[in-house]
């Protein structure tokens, strides 16, 4: 694939990390809320492809851990919406 297409996807990962910063940082967003989540794991997954495709070992590491912390909160706030849902 041509290297624009990487540094697309490693700007746009970029881009998305501090949107969401910005929009957490603002109250504009929770930290445990579904969009804020998605926004970081899009930017992770953006950046751990291209750290992957630059050969950015320690940022492969950070990303995918990023990745799977974000990845973790998801599940726990959907398992907490379904107990709560489950509740009624």
């Amino acid at each position: 694939m041509p290297d624009i297409f990487f540094q697309i996807i490693g700007w746009s990962g970029s881009a998305l990390l501090i949107v969401a910063y910005v929009l957490v940082s603002s109250k504009k967003l929770a930290p445990e809320s579904v969009k804020y989540q998605l926004i970081n794991l899009g930017g992770a997954a953006c950046l751990f492809v291209y750290a992957m495709y630059t050969v950015a070992y320690p940022f492969v590491l950070v990303n995918f851990i990023w990745l799977i912390i974000g990845l973790n909160f998801l599940y726990k706030i959907y398992t907490k919406k379904d107990k709560t849902r489950d509740s009624l």
